[in-house]
């Protein structure tokens, strides 16, 4: 550690950390994509990123480092232009996760999707303005400058010590603005139950309690280490029905068709559960005003009229889809490694925390005015690089693939309808639905819907 930055608690360093001062960052990035690049040519961290921070940031010259505009710059670009990059390699890895998940291969889809929640991880805080490397780390301030962490921790266990801290300290505000349903920030509608209510406290507890929560994480990390460095099957693990397997990969699809730019069928049911929160929060389980009465109040200020009032009052009374989304129930297991659910509890957890990853990217690009064809020399490549369309064919919009996933996700659900007398095994699912289970194994789409792509 050098001698003249002293040492501060991780918090306050993520305290300075800025979303605008990374955006700032990002705004610059533009200029470089008629190049079909992200990062300039001349940006010395856009190859050998760790030896060549390693070299400008040694022990005796990281302050020097910081105030060359050259370095600074670079560096702030590279985190900038890291948020998005590393939200669509966690899809990535999420994909994989999922087609071993189809295989029954459940310790290699427990290690991967370890990795998608660690690159969810790594592009929000990008997002958010702290950079996670090797074992030196950063902070965008406020007017876009790099700041070191003095703070000699590796990736794995800074990444979630500092997605910690964050949520305590502001992901109200930022889960305030990034989810929207029906048009309204998830603020907007959270303020019509209790006018000023903080979502804080429930955003806080989302990314604490839920699939985001870092004791989870922790223990993911162990199931991750078992996957990684043990020998298999030393034991004879339970197996996983394959008709589960089925539904599970499913609902994830289900939860994630876009619309807009958003993912309605999960983010309603985020919805439901903070108004819920924040209902009981302000009012307790005995108060004289109903919940009814408060979600009354909701759709005449979120201005909706009958019959669309009646459908979403009837849904978030729960007299409709009573029940939560899959993906929130099974991110909220705490089961055990030998569960044969462990691994869906994982992938689904590292699933939301790339939801709101997939957001704040979008958001960067949403301020920036970067559109999807702005960056087009970037998600026509990736898409044909994994095998979802032909080169130099892409689509207008990666939003024309649902319909090939609509049909896989038909297909899969005919045959669990034809198999549910039975006990059918991998291989014949496999066998029987191959192309089918083959598409629905491209997570990465989900990350492009999200981004507008």
């Amino acid at each position: 550690m050098p001698p003249t930055t002293p040492r501060l608690p991780l918090s306050s360093y993520i305290a300075q950390s800025s979303p605008n001062g990374i955006q700032i960052a990002f705004n610059r990035l533009s200029r470089n994509f008629s190049s079909n690049t992200w990062l300039n040519s001349s940006n010395r961290y856009r190859s050998s990123t760790i030896q060549n921070i390693d070299v400008d940031f040694s022990l005796n010259n990281v302050n020097n480092s910081i105030n060359n505009s050259t370095i600074n710059n670079a560096l702030s670009e590279y985190i900038a232009a890291s948020a998005p990059l590393h939200c669509l390699d966690g899809w990535s890895f999420l994909g994989r996760a999922l087609e071993c998940h189809t295989r029954g291969d459940f310790d290699s889809s427990r290690h991967l999707a370890y990795y998608a929640e660690l690159r969810g991880a790594m592009s929000l805080l990008a997002s958010e303005g702290i950079g996670i490397f090797q074992n030196k780390h950063f902070f965008v301030d406020v007017n876009g400058t790099c700041n070191y962490i003095p703070i000699n921790q590796g990736t794995h266990q800074i990444a979630w010590d500092a997605l910690e801290e964050w949520s305590i300290l502001r992901s109200g505000d930022f889960t305030s603005d990034v989810i929207q349903v029906q048009g309204y920030s998830l603020g907007n509608w959270l303020n019509t139950v209790s006018a000023g209510t903080p979502l804080q406290s429930i955003a806080s507890d989302w990314f604490t309690r839920w699939g985001l929560d870092l004791q989870t994480l922790k223990n993911d990390r162990t199931a991750r280490n078992e996957a990684s460095y043990r020998p298999r099957r030393i034991d004879n693990p339970t197996p996983l029905q394959v008709l589960n397997c089925l539904r599970f990969v499913h609902d994830l699809w289900q939860s994630h068709q876009p619309t807009e730019g958003n993912f309605e069928n999960i983010d309603r049911h985020l919805l439901r559960v903070s108004l819920e929160k924040t209902y009981y929060g302000v009012y307790g389980n005995s108060s004289s005003t109903s919940l009814e009465s408060r979600i009354d109040i909701v759709l005449r200020n979120i201005n909706f009229n009958d019959p669309k009032a009646v459908l979403w009052k009837k849904f978030l009374l729960r007299q409709d889809d009573p029940h939560d989304s899959n993906l929130i129930i099974q991110a909220n297991g705490l089961s055990s490694i030998s569960d044969p659910d462990h691994h869906i509890q994982v992938i689904s957890r590292a699933a939301l925390l790339l939801r709101f990853s997939t957001a704040a990217s979008a958001r960067l690009c949403r301020n920036a005015g970067i559109t999807s064809d702005d960056l087009s020399f970037w998600w026509h490549i990736l898409g044909s690089d994994r095998s979802l369309w032909e080169p130099n064919n892409a689509p207008d919009s990666s939003q024309d693939i649902w319909e090939d996933i609509n049909n896989a996700l038909e297909v899969i659900g005919n045959w669990e309808n034809e198999n549910q007398t039975s006990n059918p095994s991998y291989a014949q699912w496999r066998r029987e639905c191959n192309s089918s289970i083959d598409i629905l194994g491209s997570c990465e789409l989900i990350g492009l819907w999200g981004m507008g792509c």
